[in-house]
Parts: C-alpha cells; sequence; structure tokens
C-alpha cells in the first residue's frame, strides 16, 4: 500500500496476521528462511545481496506499481531527504529491507518491526552495503513481560536457531542494519536503544509470540507517541528488564516482588556508596568490592563492610566490626599498627591484645 500523508511518501508492506492460519505462518517462515542469494543492483554498478525469500516476497504483481506511486509522490516532495517512508512488519518489515536496497535512489527512511535479519553482507568496515545508509535505517522489537523478566519477540532471533539446528548452518541467516529500539513490556515513556547495526541475540523468547502481533506492535507505538517526547536512554526505574543496558540507570536488579512473591529483573537507581552489590554495574561509581559499592574515590568510604585495610579510603579495615574506619589518633586503643595514623600501636606485653596508638 502507498499513501501520501503530511509531505511524505509512504509504503506500508504487510507480515502475516496472527489470525491466519497454521499453514500460513509454516509458509511464510519457508518463505524468509530461503538459503539462496540474490544480488541487487544501483544504476551505477553498486550491488548488495538479501536473502532469496524477502526478496520474491517484494518481487511480486504489485513491484511495478508500486515503485511507479512512489516515485511519482517523491516528485512533488519539497525535501527530497525528508520524504519517502518504508515501513512493514514482521515479513512485511523484511520486504522494506528489500524495497530500501531496490529504492536507494529515493534515500528512503526504512522502519521496520519484528522483522528477521534479511542482509547478506555484516556492516563491518570494508564488507558492508554500501546501499544503506544505517542512519536511516530503524527496527524495532517489542517484549513482553514474562514472570523473572522480560520475554522477547522470537521472529528477529528465530533465523539464526533454525540455521543451526535444522540446516546445520553455523553461519548466521543475515545481518541488522540501522538504529535498533526495543520496546518495554510496561514502560510507554521510553525506549532502549541498542545502537547502530546491532546484532545482539536476546533468548528468553516469548514462546506465545504475542509480542510479535502487529496490533502488539500497534498499541506500544501508539502509547509511545502519546507521550510526544520519548526517552531514548532505556526504561525508567521500577519497570521489567532483563540486561542492564535496558534500563535509564543502566541497572537491571533481581527484586523480590511481594505482590507475585517470587523476584523480578526490574530496572533501578543505581547504587551509592556501602550498599550491597553483585557486580560493578550496580554502582553507581562503578565498582563493586566485596559486594559493597565503592565512592567517588573508587575505594570504600567509612562505615563500609570490608575485609581488607587497601579496599578502605582510610586504609583501615576493622576487625572487629568488619567496617572502614579511620585510622586512630595518639592515645586511642588499638589492635595492630594500621589502626594507628602514626602505624604504631604500643603494647605492654607483645602477647597484649590491645595497646595505645602512639
Amino acid at each position: 500500500m502507498t499513501a501520501s500523508v503530511d509531505g511524505y511518501c509512504f509504503a506500508v508492506f504487510r507480515g502475516t496476521e496472527h489470525q491466519s492460519s497454521f499453514d500460513a505462518w509454516v509458509e511464510e517462515l519457508n518463505q524468509n528462511l530461503a538459503h539462496e542469494d540474490v544480488e541487487i543492483c544501483s544504476d551505477d554498478g553498486v550491488c548488495c545481496s538479501v536473502n532469496e525469500g524477502p526478496f520474491n516476497a517484494y518481487n511480486f504483481t504489485y513491484r511495478s506499481e508500486l515503485e511507479e506511486d512512489l516515485r511519482e509522490c517523491a516528485k512533488n516532495c519539497t525535501d527530497p531527504d525528508r520524504c519517502v517512508v518504508l515501513t512493514g512488519h514482521s515479513q512485511g518489515g523484511s520486504i522494506t529491507n528489500v524495497a530500501g536496497l531496490v529504492l536507494n535512489d529515493l534515500n528512503p527512511f526504512v522502519i521496520s518491526f519484528g522483522q528477521s535479519p534479511v542482509i547478506s553482507e555484516p556492516p563491518v568496515s570494508g564488507e558492508s552495503c554500501e546501499l544503506i545508509d544505517s542512519d536511516r535505517w530503524f527496527r524495532y522489537v517489542l517484549s513482553k513481560e514474562g514472570k523473572t523478566g522480560l520475554l522477547y519477540d522470537p521472529a528477529p532471533m528465530i533465523a539464526d536457531v533454525v540455521e543451526f539446528f535444522f540446516h546445520g548452518n553455523e553461519d548466521v541467516y543475515g545481518f541488522f542494519y540501522g538504529h535498533t529500539m526495543f520496546l518495554s513490556a510496561d514502560d510507554d515513556t521510553g525506549v532502549a536503544y541498542f545502537g547502530s547495526n546491532d546484532q545482539g541475540q536476546r533468548w528468553n523468547w516469548d514462546l506465545s509470540f504475542e509480542s510479535h502481533h502487529h496490533d502488539s506492535y500497534a498499541a506500544a507505538m501508539g502509547a509511545l507517541a502519546a507521550h510526544g517526547n520519548v526517552r531514548f536512554t532505556g526504561y525508567q526505574d521500577g519497570s521489567i528488564c532483563r540486561h542492564n543496558e535496558e534500563c535509564d540507570s543502566d541497572s537491571c536488579e533481581l527484586i523480590y516482588d511481594p505482590s507475585m512473591k517470587l523476584s523480578r529483573h526490574t530496572c533501578a537507581e543505581q547504587l551509592g556508596s556501602c550498599h550491597w552489590c553483585d557486580e560493578h554495574d550496580d554502582c553507581v561509581h562503578g565498582t563493586c568490592i566485596g559486594n559493597r559499592c565503592v565512592g567517588e574515590s573508587g575505594l570504600l568510604e567509612n562505615e563500609c563492610h570490608c575485609t581488607l585495610d587497601r579496599d578502605c579510603i582510610s586504609g583501615r579495615c576493622d576487625e572487629t566490626y568488619q567496617q572502614c574506619k579511620p585510622r586512630l589518633v595518639s592515645g586511642e586503643i588499638c589492635r595492630e599498627n594500621s589502626d594507628c595514623q602514626s602505624f604504631i600501636c604500643g603494647k605492654l606485653w607483645p602477647w597484649s591484645a590491645t595497646g595505645s596508638c602512639h
């Protein structure tokens, strides 16, 4: 379908609807997993390869009419660089990638939802598809709330699994290009941005495929649009998550939820000095020593739990309380030389338990 709206020329490619028969789903999967590569070349001889399945889906009876309508529409755009938008969901998103190469001379925005990888060349220097401007390509992946954290739309990841288990092929099926955004299951104020040309696999799949449904994506995008300004730095604190980089705080913690009587991965504010931590990313200052967050100095501050003198900013870990403590001044009771500012703990007898700082 093509349409002209607010000075933009849109082409929309539909995927298989979730109400469709099982046979329709199998047919689409088989088409998307066709093994042969097809080369697409620009007028000046620059070529890129795509998977045969999505290319065949694009190279259908509607192709000539669609391309003609888009080019005619683009003639009326006041700004050629902000004119053509290609978008689609599921298989339609994969077809969108093919259309982006075929119509690269129109410098389109390419926006896909829940697509499988299509491009055969990896997006690395010297090997990438030169017909693609990654800054103008965008893909969205939806998640669903699971018992212990997020579950992800499996469609973008399933192709590599099928290739490995059913065809014995350890090579990836294809590559993603453009900016990658993950949509939250319960935070409609922002997205988790994973950068440009992200290839990361998320293995906690939503096996119900509810997160892959067209209407689920439409609802999520509609909720984001209703807020106007969208946060791209991750989900807000209290949102369900699975990885640190999904959170605005850069901290996804396993937190007990009394209402569900289980622990769930939840975005939480990064922890300050002396708080219990499991890893460096839990802490505001980026370091966790002995399950405690350090202070701004990079060492444990006074009153933090400790085990070694060298971990404390004061240089003293009190062995009685197992806490970082200030070194003692002259006349205060000490147990060892390192307790004292002078480094001299004078004892009446060598076997005395305590002495006095000099």
